[in-house]
């Protein structure tokens, strides 16, 4: 199943939880400069396993050997 924006099919750039947390950024801001009360359900897809973390965060835990 494709990811969609408004009806339309899009690509992620970047790890999706990153790309949706900064769409989510993008809306509040446009609604509070334009001064509107908004609801914003921001469901993340990635909250069971498999779990994968990007390099830069398993990074910053050198200890772990178990990916």
């Amino acid at each position: 199943m494709p990811l969609e924006h408004n009806g339309k099919e899009v690509r992620a750039k970047e790890y999706l939880t990153d790309e949706l947390s900064k769409q989510a950024q993008r809306f509040i801001k446009t609604a509070n400069d334009k001064q509107q009360p908004f609801f914003l359900y921001l469901a993340y897809n990635a909250p069971h396993t498999p779990l994968q973390a990007k390099e830069e965060d398993m990074a910053q835990f050198p200890n772990i050997t178990d990916k």
